[in-house]
């Protein structure tokens, strides 16, 4: 099958390498990205082992070269920010064909219905992708894995046949993944982990298991997660744990021993001065919490503090 990864950065250049051990893969990324791999292939270490993919059958730098040429994909996977989901999703609705399947691997809130505006909804599929990578140039190092990555539709609408099949391709290269029925379930579930940690963490320079250690921070998660409970009720989403309090109870017990050792990733924008995703977490529960008429101080604090942060940082102007 052929794939295009567009945006390969960390997650995307790790699906791109395994994939390409089996099927046609192509990377669209940064020049600083790409070059290096186009030199000497991508080396990916840490706890998957060690690799050199070294097969593949495109590497962009730029999306108008792809719109030179306009190669043939069956599966397109979105591995960029989110902040950047509408802009690439219109650049994929002119390269994909009426057969390619369009696959969010990103974080946050909104992505999969970003994308449905420039695909048809049946060709796309959302995923929750909970494993950690650090970027180097022409490398990448897996650190941390916390579950199987999920693949499925928005809704209940068809069955999960084409979820299915591309959960099984992505097993056959060594990628774990497992369909499922209704992704946003998943992908709310996982916005409320990256919501409870990821600005809390950023502005105060720590690990995710760091916030463990003091009073105030399990306060404050405790309060973004009954705000963000608060916000799917009012909605009718329905999250696995059932109450926030099972939820916190989760996320101090197992999630967060999972990854104590981790940095998030917003962390990692801000000191690589980029905008980071707060819009898609945090800041998406503010936009819902407003629409819903659901008070949500705690949470809209963060997305003030970080986008201040990334102001003062210089990530935006």
């Amino acid at each position: 099958m052929r794939f295009l990864v567009f945006g390969a950065g960390s997650i995307g250049s790790a699906f791109g390498g395994f994939l390409s051990t089996k099927h046609e893969v192509t990377l669209l990324g940064r020049p600083w990205r790409i070059r290096p791999v186009r030199r000497r292939g991508l080396k990916l270490t840490g706890i998957w082992g060690r690799h050199d993919f070294k097969k593949f059958a495109g590497l962009f730098e730029d999306e108008r070269q792809l719109l030179r040429k306009r190669p043939a994909f069956d599966y397109i996977l979105l591995t960029t920010k989110a902040n950047d989901t509408e802009r690439s999703a219109a650049v994929i609705g002119q390269i994909a064909g009426p057969g390619t399947t369009v696959v969010s691997l990103q974080n946050g809130l909104g992505n999969v219905e970003a994308i449905s505006r420039h695909i048809p909804q049946e060709n796309v599929l959302g995923a929750r992708v909970i494993f950690g990578v650090v970027l180097g140039k022409g490398a990448i190092e897996v650190t941390v894995f916390a579950d199987d990555t999920l693949v499925g539709e928005i809704g209940k609408r068809r069955g999960i046949g084409k979820a299915r099949k591309l959960a099984r391709t992505f097993n056959e290269c060594g990628l774990k993944s497992r369909a499922v029925t209704d992704i946003s379930r998943h992908i709310w579930s996982k916005v409320i982990y990256n919501c409870a940690l990821n600005p809390l963490a950023s502005i105060l320079n720590v690990t995710y298991g760091d916030l463990l250690n003091t009073d105030e921070t399990k306060a404050l998660m405790k309060e973004i997660v009954h705000e963000i409970y608060a916000v799917a009720k009012k909605r009718k989403i329905t999250l696995f744990s059932p109450t926030p309090e099972a939820y916190i109870r989760l996320l101090f017990r197992k999630l967060i021993p999972l990854t104590a050792a981790h940095h998030p990733s917003m962390l990692q924008a801000i000191n690589g001065k980029k905008p980071t995703e707060i819009g898609a977490l945090n800041g998406a529960i503010v936009d819902l919490g407003r629409l819903s008429r659901v008070p949500v101080p705690v949470n809209a604090m963060l997305t003030e503090l970080i986008r201040a942060k990334e102001r003062l940082c210089g990530c935006i102007t």
